[in-house]
């Protein structure tokens, strides 16, 4: 099997856990015990660790292969009506990559990014189980009688063991869906976001 090494000791740094911390130290005692890697202090073995981990905070979204990303945890897309109306999509990823597509109609186009730490993806991932998405509807207004011309806001949520996408109208949405929605909107407001192809 094989193993992404950086991303496993991003998710320990990360994590924050004096345990796991003080596994990675016993992992490179070991292995430098058996000449698993190249011979080298055990602080170079932790400096390394603290490099790779600093990595992951700035870690820059990858447009042409967003599967490097991780899995997508959500995704918010407002699609195209009739008139002027903004057409863009959001995701974040499960690394904390959040990326911004706007097509048109919007204040700027292009792709742009933010970076969220681990507290606040988990803070999103709780505010959406607690909510009831998965138990929503698939569309609303259920009936589907909204004007046609309306747009429609995608909104997908993958929880890790079950994924659900609900597409609404604007029309008489309900308010538990419609403060996730502004939620995950907000992210882009809120954040400083960067131009994907500015280089780090």
């Amino acid at each position: 099997m094989k193993v992404n090494t950086k991303r496993l000791i991003c998710e320990i740094v990360q994590a924050k856990e004096l345990r796991l911390y003080q596994l990675l130290t016993s992992l490179c005692r070991i292995a430098l015990k058996f000449q698993f890697i190249c011979p080298m202090k055990i602080t170079t073995c932790l400096l390394l660790m603290v490099a790779f981990g600093a990595s992951c905070q700035t870690m820059k979204p990858d447009a042409k292969h967003p599967e490097k990303n991780g899995p997508i945890i959500v995704s918010l897309e407002h699609t195209p009506c009739f008139g002027r109306c903004p057409v863009y999509d959001i995701k974040l990823y499960e690394n904390g990559i959040l990326i911004y597509n706007a097509v048109k109609n919007t204040d700027t186009t292009g792709c742009f990014y933010a970076v969220l730490n681990k507290d606040e993806v988990t803070a999103i991932k709780d505010k959406f189980n607690k909510s009831g998405f998965m138990q929503m509807a698939d569309r609303y207004p259920e009936d589907n009688r909204a004007p046609t011309d309306l747009p429609s806001i995608v909104l997908y949520f993958n929880n890790g063991t079950a994924q659900k996408t609900v597409r609404d109208k604007r029309w008489e949405t309900p308010i538990a869906l419609a403060e996730l929605q502004t939620i995950i909107e907000e992210l882009v407001r809120n954040k400083k976001l960067q131009n994907c192809d500015t280089k780090n």
